[in-house]
């Protein structure tokens, strides 16, 4: 089938671009981890996922682009898929073909037994690989699928699906270049819809429209989760780390558990386990919480965010060395001179501070990011300001600079190109507080604790015992959440959620980090010796972890403020139990020293994790089939629009979020209007248009009106009839329009302008 070729040469173009611009990707598992441990990572979990993500993001562009250049064609998907296919896969089978015998025998090779040797050395990746599939399939499947020539929208995703699905027909079955919003069209595309654009571009290649839809988003974020546990394991060194980033990505910290559950407590009713199994609401009691604009939802409601937050970590990934770097020179220096004016001037006056290391490597990720813009333009904001915090901390400081003009220029040809001169998707200006009830520092403060839970607690216990090259990293991962507690990009504040999610992410490689740290600390390793001399008589802790430094120190320096820490506490409390080392079993006393810190571990990771559980519960249950928004595959609405109407006709309607006309790959004058508001749209001008077209009684003033928005279709239903913003007129819709279309059932008339 095309569209699986088409994807698996967007995969394959992808491998080929990363080998030749990003080849430190295939290094990864060659280096030491930000704490100088050897990271036990195969550089597969990063450039598996970075081909799909980057070669898909190519492939995509050149397909726009040269379907916008074939516009005035009856098909230009059919041009823009026949260029870019020829030319990669052309390109493909140039680079494979002289070593096309190798190829062949190293794939037979691989066979059954190839694959369960694969296995059984990278049994825990593979595990993880599998299990994040199927939870991304599933997810994605539940709230989005067509059974028996029905297609069903999940309740807690329809209202953004509505956006969606348009802008996916618009391309699919209608002729959206220029490309503009199918709900609020007006020759402007503020919305970014690159990856509805692939789904689309999918669907005509011939997948059904839920496969189209669901199978990028299912890669989008297994890959995605994937990169964010092998930049774990970069950071730490540690594989478990990894995983617990990944938990702690799927399922949230907060306290709403925790006063949900307190409030189940106060109202009767049946066991409250039965009723936390029945929730179909997302809890919380931040604003729009219930929104589920935290919880597991966001990324089936958002599919395209996924695809971008992995762009993100490839990003941060290839230029973590030169964080390295700046961190080991200040080390070096530390350790040789300690004196405050050689790490000033290592930190800020040697020429490798600033000049850049690699110019091409910064061209690269200034374009990769740039390309994001109309992908996800939050993710682009968030990597812009994560990359500034890591270049104050970093050596080569004018290779950021330079991918921040790249990625800025880039942006800005394609706002011109697709919302035009003069215009702009974003509308800046400060805002402080961001959804805080209270905007003053309490306020955010108690905000915060609200919708982080236990998250910022044991942060600030992680940092405090974090080397200092891990402390340093709180500070790009931080801003973000700064920016969305400080700065409003667009009308609608809570679109800076995306923002607070990013830090998150990022800074619970932290909070797992401490939590494995907390679970893997061997008791044994304090040790007891007596003896005439005090350092013979003090109990010392040689390491706290079995024959490995902490966090990746090496274990003779002694400044692992963790390790450092525990000693302290041993010392204290060990010396008194020395006294009265007759009456204890210290193995006995490891033991449960041990079990504590286990049991600890397990307690944070539970109360870290459950309100995320309680929001995977309220997902499944508010998108049962029952409660689902179904919509006719083979709808006679769409059915006579598509056949009867051109795909660049424009129709005039009641404010849809999602309806057959808009499955027809039809735009409409005015939508619903939350999503053009969000976006910078003028709604106020086009309800007052729509209001005097069909409250108009001077036939006139309603011809020119339609003449001048480019109406072609007037369309009337119950919704026109009980409208509260007009009083329809619809006498004068009978007696002077051409009725070309009426579904007596549900009561649908369609009149077409002349």
């Amino acid at each position: 089938m095309l569209a699986i070729l088409y994807l698996l040469t967007g995969w394959l173009t992808g491998y080929r671009l990363i080998r030749k611009f990003l080849p430190q990707l295939f290094k990864v598992g060659n280096r030491k981890s930000l704490y100088d441990d050897k990271i036990p990572l195969e550089h597969w979990m990063v450039t598996l996922p970075a081909s799909f993500l980057i070669g898909t993001l190519v492939i995509t562009w050149v397909t726009y682009l040269a379907a916008y250049c074939f516009r005035n064609t009856a098909t230009p998907l059919s041009y823009g898929n026949l260029v870019s296919l020829s030319v990669f896969l052309a390109v493909n089978l140039y680079l494979i073909v002289p070593k096309g015998r190798a190829y062949f025998a190293k794939l037979k090779s691989i066979g059954l037994s190839g694959a369960a040797e694969f296995y059984r050395t990278h049994r825990r990746e593979t595990l993880f690989i599998l299990i994040v599939l199927l939870v991304s399939s599933f997810m994605m499947f539940y709230t989005f699928h067509i059974n028996n020539g029905r297609i069903y929208v999940g309740l807690s995703v329809f209202s953004d699906f509505g956006p969606h699905l348009a802008v996916i027909r618009s391309f699919s079955h209608g002729m959206n270049f220029p490309t503009e919003y199918p709900h609020f069209a007006n020759g402007q595309a503020r919305y970014h819809f690159l990856f509805q654009f692939l789904s689309g571009n999918l669907e005509y290649l011939g997948l059904p429209i839920d496969w189209a839809f669901n199978l990028p988003s299912i890669i989008s974020l297994t890959v995605f989760m994937m990169l964010l546990y092998a930049l774990a394991v970069i950071l730490t060194g540690k594989p478990g780390v990894g995983f617990l980033s990944v938990i702690l990505f799927f399922f949230r910290s907060s306290m709403a558990f925790f006063t949900y559950w307190s409030e189940l407590r106060r109202t009767p009713g049946d066991n409250i386990f039965a009723r936390i199994l029945r929730t179909d609401i997302f809890i919380g009691k931040t604003l729009h919480e219930d929104w589920g604009l935290w919880a597991q939802n966001v990324y089936v409601n958002q599919r395209h965010f996924a695809f971008a937050l992995g762009i993100m970590l490839i990003i941060i990934i290839v230029l973590l060395p030169l964080f390295k770097k700046m961190l080991h020179a200040l080390r070096e220096k530390s350790a040789t001179t300690g004196s405050v004016d050689d790490l000033l001037q290592e930190f800020m006056l040697r020429s490798d501070a600033w000049l850049p290391a690699d110019i091409g490597r910064s061209v690269v990720i200034g374009v990769l990011l740039g390309l994001l813009s109309f992908w996800n333009g939050a993710v682009v904001v968030a990597a812009l300001l994560i990359l500034f915090g890591l270049a104050v901390f970093s050596k080569h400081r004018l290779e950021f600079a330079n991918i921040a003009l790249i990625a800025i220029a880039v942006s800005y040809l394609e706002t011109l190109f697709f919302i035009g001169p003069g215009s702009s998707a974003l509308q800046p200006q400060i805002m402080i507080g961001f959804l805080a009830a209270q905007k003053d520092g309490a306020g955010i403060l108690r905000f915060y604790l609200e919708l982080l839970g236990l998250l910022p607690l044991v942060l600030l216990t992680a940092f405090c015992f974090a080397p200092g090259g891990g402390r340093w990293l709180f500070i790009p991962f931080l801003l973000p959440l700064i920016f969305a507690t400080t700065v409003q990009l667009t009308p609608d504040i809570a679109m800076n959620h995306k923002f607070i999610i990013i830090s998150v992410l990022l800074l619970n490689i932290f909070a797992a980090d401490f939590i494995h740290r907390l679970f893997k600390i061997n008791p044994g390793s304090f040790k007891f010796n007596k003896g005439k001399n005090q350092a013979d008589s003090e109990p010392a802790l040689e390491t706290a972890s079995t024959g490995e430094p902490v966090c990746g120190e090496t274990a003779s320096d002694g400044t692992d403020p963790f390790a450092s820490g525990l000693r302290f506490i041993g010392k204290i409390s060990l010396a008194a139990l020395n006294k009265f080392e007759s009456f204890w079993n210290l193995t006995l006393t490891q033991a449960i020293i041990r079990a504590v810190l286990r049991y600890a571990a397990f307690i944070i990771l539970m109360a870290m994790t459950i309100t995320g559980v309680v929001d995977f519960i309220t997902l499944i249950n508010k998108n049962l089939p029952q409660k689902a928004i179904v919509l006719e595959v083979d709808d006679p609405v769409t059915q006579w629009v598509e056949e009867n109407t051109r795909p660049d006709d424009l129709f005039l309607t009641d404010a849809y979020c999602i309806h057959p006309i808009l499955m027809a790959g039809r735009k409409i004058f005015y939508g619903w209007p939350y999503f053009a508001w969000s976006a910078g749209y003028d709604v106020d001008g086009r309800n007052v248009i729509t209001s005097n077209i069909y409250g108009g009684y001077d036939l006139q003033i309603v011809k020119e009106l339609l003449e001048e928005n480019q109406i072609r279709y007037v369309v009337i239903e119950d919704g026109n009839r009980q409208s509260y913003e007009y009083r329809l007129n619809e006498d004068l819709f009978r007696d002077n329009f051409t009725l070309v279309y009426q579904n007596e059932e549900r009561r649908i008339d369609i009149y077409k302008v002349d």
